[in-house]
């Protein structure tokens, strides 16, 4: 375990980050970081952290500043910004620009899927998006299709199906792409919360996308929830409230959830989560970290568990069978207040 602090200020002491940290995002593809704050971003190398670019250099047309969500998929950077959509095509020769937001009448969601296309076996007249994001003002999901100029539409539901992916029934909470390609909608209505599952990941639109809708009455505090986290890896929602991490999987079965840690200490509060990539065993999809602050001593830390990615229950598999110990959670102290984490792959 290594960590640095003013790792930025030591490298960039000319240029302090203005505004209040909002976003770290790294591109698998683009091999390169996003650094956000409340007021500027930068697009920096993982050398050094170089400053590449600057909003302003980002764009063919920069828009006013609004970064809400950031995710790297199919040779894809794409950003959210003021519930905007852009696109990257990062493997388009010497383009590292963002061109102008996707055109039409939307106001997205901070949501964007991880996983669209399959790699291996895919299927035939299988839907093939880019993207799929979360319309607020249709207060559903539409897919983006390579080199489109717009948004699109899924076919209409079916009679049969469990809902309608285009006109979802409440209020979008959370939503994440879980369970190998399925996903997840967290969802408040009826003056309570729901949780929507359909799968737009190498499957024919065949209007039935809707999978699943299961009731999280049993989930406790989810009202004062403030930070979630999921993975493809699985079928486990993880939320915090204040100082407790909870979780709820919609495959085992369960009614409720399952309170996995808290801390000890009352001035203690959980300010983000974020689970690694589901790529490489045996860490893949079973690795959580919680980022704990504490206002009163003004000191952070970072709470790592393993987990399993199908029941949300801490577990204690990949430490042993490399001979170390067996010590779910370890918790690394010397931290600020963090709000952001990412991985560099």
């Amino acid at each position: 375990y290594w960590h640095e602090q003013d790792y930025w200020s030591g490298l960039h002491p000319e240029h302090p980050l203005d505004g209040e940290a909002k976003l770290i995002f790294y591109s698998t593809t683009g091999k390169w970081y996003y650094i956000l704050t409340g007021q500027e971003a930068l697009r920096c190398s993982p050398a050094n952290m170089v400053i590449m670019d600057t909003w302003n250099d980002m764009f063919y047309s920069a828009p006013e500043y609004g970064p809400e969500a950031m995710m790297c998929v199919n040779n894809c950077d794409f950003l959210i910004n003021n519930g905007r959509l852009h696109c990257l095509y990062i493997q388009s020769a010497g383009d590292r620009k963002f061109p102008v937001a996707m055109s039409g009448t939307y106001d997205l969601a901070p949501y964007l899927a991880s996983a669209t296309i399959a790699g291996w076996g895919p299927v035939t007249g299988a839907i093939g998006a880019y993207q799929v994001v979360f319309d607020k003002e249709q207060n559903g999901f539409q897919p983006f299709f390579n080199r489109a100029s717009s948004l699109s539409r899924f076919s209409e539901a079916d009679a049969e199906a469990v809902f309608d992916v285009n006109h979802m029934n409440g209020e979008l909470v959370y939503s994440a792409t879980v369970n190998g390609g399925e996903t997840m909608a967290v969802m408040k209505r009826d003056g309570g919360y729901w949780m929507d599952v359909a799968c737009f990941y190498n499957v024919v639109d065949n209007g039935k996308l809707a999978r699943y809708s299961r009731s999280l009455a049993g989930c406790e505090n989810l009202d004062r929830a403030t930070c979630f986290t999921s993975t493809n890896a699985g079928s486990v929602l993880f939320y915090s409230v204040g100082n407790t991490l909870y979780s709820y999987s919609y495959t085992t079965g369960q009614t409720e959830s399952v309170k996995v840690w808290n801390s000890d200490d009352d001035d203690e509060v959980i300010t983000c989560l974020y689970m690694i990539g589901t790529g490489g065993f045996p860490t893949a999809g079973r690795v959580l970290w919680a980022a704990v602050w504490n206002e009163k001593t003004q000191e952070g830390k970072i709470v790592e568990f393993e987990v399993s990615p199908t029941t949300g229950k801490i577990e204690d598999m990949y430490g042993p069978m490399f001979g170390g110990p067996a010590n779910s959670p370890s918790i690394f102290s010397g931290f600020g207040k963090v709000i952001s984490m990412t991985q560099t792959i």
